[in-house]
């Protein structure tokens, strides 16, 4: 487990985190997610060491402090690839700067160079590859050191559909009872397909910290479609606390679910009402919600 204590961190004026305090434990991939500026990048880098924080700490489990370089992997939201370096050079480089031999370097990553499909690539230059196999290339370069501590910042950047379901499954694979995995994301909706654990973080500050069973069973809203091809402005329809737009009609929030039958009484006066439906949120619903109200 990791546990952060206390932790601040400000830039001149600016306070990017406020007093966070949270544990992650092993064997979860937790999502860590907010708006830009939310402070995110910043906890990754404490987390890293990369930076420190002005006040609070970080405590790790002894079995990463001990070999702390060989055991992370950190994929940036920035790339930091040698454009001129053929792929396999690259990936070799890379592995024994993760202390990775020869045999240990072809034994991990084989099966990940099948999986992501870059068998074609490995003579090439990276400069000549899209954006979406350079991305791959730079997973690969973080993950086949097999490490205990994975922080993956934006891993979804430049992929298409097709790649998009081989990271994510790539991802999945990689949970496990020994490893911990952060995943920061604005694709918010493959965070609530891969993460265990969620984090929201506002304006440097902890605002939700839950599993994703628990987060969806301890809602305090409730969410219907109301479908319809009228045009409605729900601002003043008695207990409705949130609305958008969506193809088909409206999907509004409400804190009593016993209020609904009121609410179709009242829209059906102005609009006409094809079919009213109860949804369950999502964690972008949830997470917009949250941002909203703080």
């Amino acid at each position: 487990m990791i546990k952060f204590q206390h932790i601040s961190k400000s830039f001149k004026k600016i306070k990017a985190l406020d007093d966070i305090s949270v544990d992650i434990e092993a064997g979860n991939i937790v999502g860590v997610l907010g708006p830009n500026g939310a402070g995110k990048t910043t906890l990754l880098r404490i987390l890293l060491k990369l930076i420190n924080p002005d006040s609070g700490e970080v405590l790790y489990p002894q079995t990463l402090k001990s070999n702390f370089h060989n055991n992370i992997g950190y994929l940036p939201e920035e790339k930091g690839l040698y454009k001129n370096s053929k792929v396999m050079d690259f990936l070799k480089y890379f592995s024994k700067l993760k202390g990775l031999t020869s045999q240990e370097f072809y034994y991990y990553s084989q099966p990940l160079i099948e999986k992501l499909n870059l068998n074609r690539y490995l003579d090439q230059n990276i400069g000549t590859l899209s954006k979406g196999n350079q991305q791959k290339v730079q997973l690969l370069s973080t993950i086949v050191h097999n490490p205990m501590l994975l922080i993956l910042d934006e891993p979804f950047t430049g992929l298409d559909i097709v790649n998009l379901e081989i990271v994510n499954n790539i991802i999945k694979s990689l949970r496990s009872p020994d490893r911990i995995i952060l995943l920061s994301t604005h694709l918010i909706d493959f965070a609530e397909i891969l993460c265990d654990r969620v984090i929201f973080l506002n304006n440097g500050k902890l605002i939700r910290d839950a599993a994703v069973t628990e987060l969806k069973n301890d809602l305090e809203f409730y969410q219907y479609e109301i479908l319809t091809k009228d045009d409605f402005d729900f601002f003043d329809v008695p207990n409705v606390n949130d609305f958008i737009k969506i193809d088909d009609g409206y999907k509004i929030n409400i804190n009593n679910k016993n209020d609904i039958s009121g609410i179709i009484k009242f829209l059906a006066e102005t609009i006409t009402i094809d079919e009213v439906k109860k949804v369950e949120p999502t964690i972008k619903d949830i997470f917009l919600r949250d941002i909203s109200n703080k």
